[in-house]
C-alpha cells in the first residue's frame, strides 16, 4: 500500500510542476499586458532591425560559397531577414528571464512566491514562456507582410511540420540557456552586462549578421550550437521549402554537409545532443546555486 501511494504521489509530480509553470506563465502574461507601450516598442524594434538589415543586404555581399547557390537571387536579404525574425522571437525572452529574479526581489514578490511553494525553476520558466509567447506573436505580426513580399509563404506552409519541430527544439535550448544564465543571479546580485554578453555571443555564433559557413574551419564548432544549425535549416525551409547542401570540403573544410541528407542528419544530431546537454547543465546549476544561496542567505525567505 505504501509503495502504491508513493507511486501515485510521484505520478503527480510532473503534472503539478507543469501546472505551476502554466500558472506563472499566465500571471506574467497578465502583468506584461498592462505595459502596452513596451509591447509597441518591441514591435518597433523588430521593424527597425528588418529595415537596417535590408540596407545591409544591399551594400554587403558574402564571400563565394558562404551561402548555398540555390538561395539566389536575393539570397542574402532573405538570409538576414529570417535570422532577424527568429532572434526577435528569442531575444526578449532571454533578457526577461535573466532579469527575472532581481526584478521579483525588487518588487517584493519573490519571497511570497517561495512561501507558496513556487520553486526557482518554475519562476524562471514562467517568465520565459510568457515573454516567448508575446515575442513570437509580435514578431510574426510584424514580419508576415514581408513573407508575402519576399514570396516565402508557400515554402513555409509546405515545410510547416519541420519548422515546428526544429523551432520547438531551439526554443527548449534557449529556455535552458536563459535558466542557466539567470541562475548566476542567485549568487551574484549585480551581474552587469552578463545577459548582453551571452545574447550577443549567441547572435554572432548563429550567423545573424553573416553566414558562418564563410568562416571555413570554425564552421563545425559554431554549427554544433543547436540554435545555429536550427536557424540555418529553417532558413533553407523558409527560403527554398526544403533543405539543401551547405558548403563543400573545399569551402568549409570538412565535407560533412556535402548533401542535403548529410546536412539534415548533422542538424538533428546537433539538436539532440545540444539540448540534452543544456538541460542537464541548467538544472544542475540551478540546484547547486539554490543550495548555496540558502546557506549564504542571499535571497529573501530562504
Amino acid at each position: 500500500m505504501a509503495q502504491e501511494q508513493g507511486f501515485r504521489g510521484g505520478a503527480w509530480v510532473v503534472p503539478s510542476f507543469l501546472r505551476k509553470v502554466w500558472q506563472m506563465t499566465l500571471r506574467n502574461l497578465r502583468n506584461d499586458w498592462k505595459y502596452k507601450f513596451k509591447l509597441l516598442l518591441n514591435s518597433l524594434y523588430t521593424a527597425i532591425n528588418l529595415a537596417l538589415f535590408t540596407v545591409l543586404a544591399e551594400v554587403v555581399q558574402p564571400n563565394p560559397g558562404a551561402l548555398p547557390a540555390d538561395y539566389e537571387p536575393g539570397g542574402f536579404l532573405k538570409f538576414l531577414f529570417v535570422g532577424t525574425y527568429f532572434w526577435a522571437c528569442f531575444t526578449h525572452p532571454f533578457e526577461d528571464t535573466v532579469q527575472c529574479l532581481p526584478e521579483e526581489t525588487q518588487k517584493g514578490t519573490l519571497g511570497l512566491l517561495l512561501t507558496q511553494n513556487i520553486s526557482i525553476p518554475v519562476i524562471l520558466m514562467g517568465r520565459f514562456w510568457a515573454s516567448f509567447i508575446i515575442s513570437i506573436l509580435l514578431a510574426t505580426a510584424v514580419v508576415t507582410p514581408f513573407f508575402f513580399i519576399l514570396d516565402m509563404v508557400a515554402n513555409i506552409v509546405a515545410a510547416l511540420p519541420w519548422i515546428i519541430l526544429i523551432m520547438a527544439s531551439m526554443t527548449l535550448f534557449m529556455m535552458c540557456v536563459s535558466l542557466w544564465v539567470a541562475s548566476f543571479s542567485l549568487l551574484f546580485k549585480k551581474t552587469g552586462v552578463l545577459s548582453n554578453v551571452f545574447i550577443y555571443g549567441l547572435k554572432v555564433s548563429t550567423g545573424m549578421f553573416f553566414p558562418i559557413f564563410g568562416l571555413k574551419g570554425s564552421t563545425l564548432i559554431l554549427e554544433s550550437v543547436p540554435v545555429a544549425s536550427g536557424i540555418d535549416l529553417l532558413r533553407d525551409l523558409f527560403i527554398l521549402g526544403q533543405p539543401v547542401a551547405h558548403g563543400t570540403a573545399s569551402t568549409v573544410g570538412f565535407g560533412w554537409q556535402e548533401t542535403a541528407e548529410h546536412w539534415v542528419g548533422f542538424v538533428l544530431q546537433s539538436q539532440i545532443i545540444g539540448v540534452i546537454a543544456l538541460v542537464i547543465i541548467a538544472l544542475l546549476c540551478i540546484k547547486v546555486y539554490v543550495k548555496k544561496a540558502k546557506l549564504l542567505g542571499m535571497i529573501e525567505a530562504y
